[in-house]
């Protein structure tokens, strides 16, 4: 009887711990749009299908957190196709911000193809909209 008492309280145990370490990004995406639904733990990561920014626009970030921090690097990325199949390469971080709070910005970037990676640097809910836009 004991022995089953132990395994009991390890299994619910475990069962807490996960339950706390739960975190969601729910991205949402078109050609020249992202929405980013977040409800996450301080260091949770997430990472957004791939966009291009033609010549002449850039991309308007604008942030919705009830709470926390978010940090978006914005990644140049390969992009290829074989046989109807795409094959996406991570190069480098172009550029990085910090968001919270509600607020607009505009993030300049080089003609090319990207991904967002998206990093909680605080416990963090609400969303954040992108949107490739003309200067």
């Amino acid at each position: 009887m004991k022995r089953k008492s132990i395994i009991l309280v390890l299994v619910m145990a475990a069962l807490l711990l996960l339950s706390g370490c739960s975190s969601n990004y729910s991205f949402t995406q078109t050609a020249d749009e992202t929405k980013i639904k977040i409800s996450a733990k301080k260091d949770a990561t997430g990472e957004s299908l791939w966009f291009s920014v033609p010549d002449g626009y850039a991309v308007e970030v604008t942030t919705s957190l009830d709470s926390g921090k978010v940090q978006l690097e914005f990644v140049e990325v390969a992009v290829s196709v074989i046989d109807g199949d795409e094959d996406v390469t991570t190069l480098d971080v172009v550029k990085s911000i910090t968001v919270s709070g509600s607020d607009k910005v505009t993030v300049e970037l080089p003609v090319n193809d990207y991904v967002i990676w998206v990093t909680a640097v605080e416990n963090s809910k609400g969303t954040i909209e992108t949107k490739v836009v003309r200067k």
